[in-house]
């Protein structure tokens, strides 16, 4: 039998409930969008929560006007599924950055985090990416 191709990069999908939520390693991550983070960014600060999007670019303007000169943080701009732009969404330079430049535009994304707030401003910060 022969193999069907590379499988060291699979990630099997994750386990997803009848609400859009996912529980991963026994935390609960719930679906949001950017205007439920812009809207009701208080209630969701600091809970675990997970965002399907489409990959536009990487981007530091909004690290620098956020963060200032913290260099330990990546920017990214994505489309929601309602083709909504949203450009407060941040990963750990180390851990994600080269991953984030190999992404190309339209590149379909999962990201895990939490909800951070910075200057009265609601931001997704990035734990996990996947495919």
């Amino acid at each position: 039998m022969e193999s069907s191709g590379d499988k060291s990069n699979y990630q099997p999908p994750l386990p997803e409930d009848n609400h859009g939520a996912t529980k991963l390693w026994g935390v609960q991550y719930r679906e949001v969008t950017p205007q439920e983070i812009e809207m009701f960014g208080n209630e969701l600060r600091h809970k675990h929560v997970k965002m399907t999007c489409e990959f536009i670019e990487v981007s530091d303007t909004w690290v620098r006007i956020l963060l200032g000169n913290n260099h330990r943080f990546v920017g990214i701009m994505v489309y929601d599924s309602d083709n909504n732009c949203f450009q407060y969404v941040f990963a750990n330079k180390n851990m994600h950055g080269r991953a984030l430049l190999q992404k190309k535009n339209g590149d379909i994304l999962r990201l895990i985090g939490k909800i951070k707030r910075v200057k009265g401003e609601y931001m997704f910060m990035i734990g996990e990416i996947h495919e």
